[in-house]
């Protein structure tokens, strides 16, 4: 992470520098995309209704035990004791329950969505590519913050060789150091 803060204003500012006309990058807009294309809005439908069944399993589980509060609430006068505990214990089971329940239904919910946005973007490089090679693009960014990043970088751009022969360089020249413990 850190190295991409590192790396990502020097890519930027070495798109910046490039000559007029020979811009060689572009940026997308991935949540436009989703937006504005049909089969984004595919998945957006497709995503928006299976959030609404799993609400609707939450939903129907929340009812069930606003049931039994309730039950207890009225009845907690005329319920003996054992009653009343068996009743309370049902209750706090089923918090319990519901808590888990909401926990799994947003993870099932966040891996389709990943599913979805994985199989979208899949779909989307060979267009990407395409497009890149048509305007001679070298790197294609995307500009919204829960984009993939780096969407698209021709090789010849790819400068991790040089970096590691003279990173060695440095390092192997120099006495090492050992690196201190983090302290988390």
């Amino acid at each position: 992470m850190r190295l991409a803060r590192i790396l990502l204003p020097a890519l930027l500012s070495w798109a910046a520098a490039a000559p007029a006309g020979a811009q060689g990058y572009a940026v997308i807009d991935d949540e436009a995309v989703l937006a504005r294309s049909a089969r984004g809005r595919q998945v957006k439908e497709f995503m928006a209704k299976v959030q609404q069944e799993k609400l609707q399993e939450v939903s129907a589980l929340q009812a069930e035990l606003d049931a039994k509060r309730d039950k207890l609430s009225a009845q907690a006068l005329t319920l003996n004791d054992a009653a009343k505990q068996k009743l309370s214990a049902e209750v706090e089971q089923g918090d319990i329950e519901l808590k888990r329940t909401k926990e799994d239904k947003n993870r099932e919910l966040n891996k389709i969505l990943e599913d979805q946005l994985t199989k979208l973007n899949e779909e989307i490089d060979p267009v990407l590519q395409q497009m890149a090679r048509e305007k001679n693009l070298k790197l294609i960014l995307s500009r919204t913050l829960y984009g993939r990043g780096l969407l698209y970088f021709d090789d010849s751009i790819d400068v991790t060789d040089e970096l590691i022969r003279r990173f060695d360089e440095i390092t192997q020249a120099a006495p090492s150091k050992p690196v201190p413990p983090s302290n988390p």
